[in-house]
């Protein structure tokens, strides 16, 4: 059963991404300024209707432009990007455990 959910979600994925390259080579933009989720969104609303009532000529063009609505990525833009250093929260130990211990005690 394993192996079968990995074929099928392996299966959805290629075809999600076939039709990201259909969509991409009908409006002529690159496949990979497609955005994925929009196109995996689009295939789950429209396909079971569509193998319900079958599939018109306004529906199949449809299709093919609503994955390119959505544009991705940032021209220009350099990967790998520098993560940030982020501020520690809490201050550092600069004495002995047991030295901070004993005055904690004495504090209290």
């Amino acid at each position: 059963m394993v192996l079968t959910e990995l074929w099928s979600c392996r299966l959805a994925y290629n075809l999600i991404r076939l039709k990201m390259l259909q969509s991409g080579m009908a409006t002529a933009r690159d496949p990979r300024s497609l955005s994925f989720t929009t196109t995996q969104q689009l295939l789950g609303t429209n396909w079971l209707p569509g193998g319900v009532t079958g599939v018109c000529v306004e529906l199949a063009a449809l299709g093919q432009q609503v994955p390119c609505s959505e544009r991705v990525g940032q021209a220009g833009r350099v990967e790998p990007r520098a993560n940030k250093r982020r501020p520690k929260i809490l201050a550092l130990l600069e004495e002995p455990r047991s030295h901070h211990k004993m005055q904690r005690a004495l504090v209290w």
